[in-house]
Order: C-alpha cells, then structure tokens, then sequence
C-alpha cells in the first residue's frame, strides 16, 4: 500500500533508534524532539517529525526504520483529534504492540473550552481500539534541569 507506515522494513539496530512525532502544526513537535534528544544514553536516538501519514513515497529508500510513534493531539481542537484519526488508518497495526503513545496537550484547557475541545471519552475510546498509552501534558511549561 502506497504511503502505509510499515514496522521492520529495514533491519533494526541494536545501538540506534528513530522515534518518529507525528501530530498537527504547532503542537510543540519540534520542543519535544529537543528535549528527547537532549538526554545522555547510550545508545543513538534519532527523531523525525511528520505532520500527516501516509508519508511521501519519493526517498523511502533512504528513509530509516521507525521503531517508535510518538501521536500528538491537542484536546482543545477537534481538527487535531480529526487528523489523528486519518493518521492512525495508514500505520502497520504491528506498531500498536507497545510501539506507539499518544501524547495529548492542553488537557487542563480542554475543561474550559466545551465547544471546540474533544472530549476525553473520544480519546479514550480511540487509545483502547488502537492499544495506545495516553500521556497527557503541558509542553508550554518550562521545567529546569
């Protein structure tokens, strides 16, 4: 299927791992990818950011195998919680296996906003069909080291 996420196609790495966030703009992608790679570990950690799935199908050749998904949405737009929804029908139902997380946002602000907010139901709903643990967070908060 053209575009379609597939798990293990390329040969994994025992010293390296490419973390893929996918999620609409201005979602805080790009912050989070910084702070992941900002941590000492032994291994290498590589991250791409993609805004919608299937990803183009030019350069696949050169692209690396994806051994994690990183969903981001924001409770408080239901175009965000649209969008992952189309991503998560082109992804390798393989990836569901402890493989992916959601990371939900703004779920403090998605109380007061009722008429644009998703409800935490729906999300609920979807992290169980698809088997995705839910990480809810503030990215706008700085945190000092």
């Amino acid at each position: 299927m053209a575009g379609y996420l597939k798990l293990f196609s390329k040969c994994p790495s025992g010293v390296s791992a490419t973390a893929m966030i996918l999620g609409s703009e201005g979602l805080g992608k790009h912050r989070l990818a910084s702070r992941l790679l900002e941590k000492k570990t032994d291994y290498v950690i590589e991250i791409r950011i993609a805004t919608r799935l299937p990803l183009p199908e030019e350069d696949t050749h050169n692209r690396p195998n994806i051994d994690f998904l990183i969903f981001m949405m924001d409770m408080t737009n239901k175009q965000s919680f649209t969008e992952l929804k189309n991503m998560l029908s082109h992804v390798d139902a393989r990836y569901f296996l402890d493989r992916s997380c959601l990371l939900i946002t703004q779920v403090r602000d998605s109380e007061k906003l009722s008429s644009g907010a998703v409800g935490f139901d729906a999300v609920e709903d979807l992290s169980r069909r698809f088997n995705l643990q839910v990480i809810c967070c503030q990215l706008e908060v700085n945190f000092v080291s």
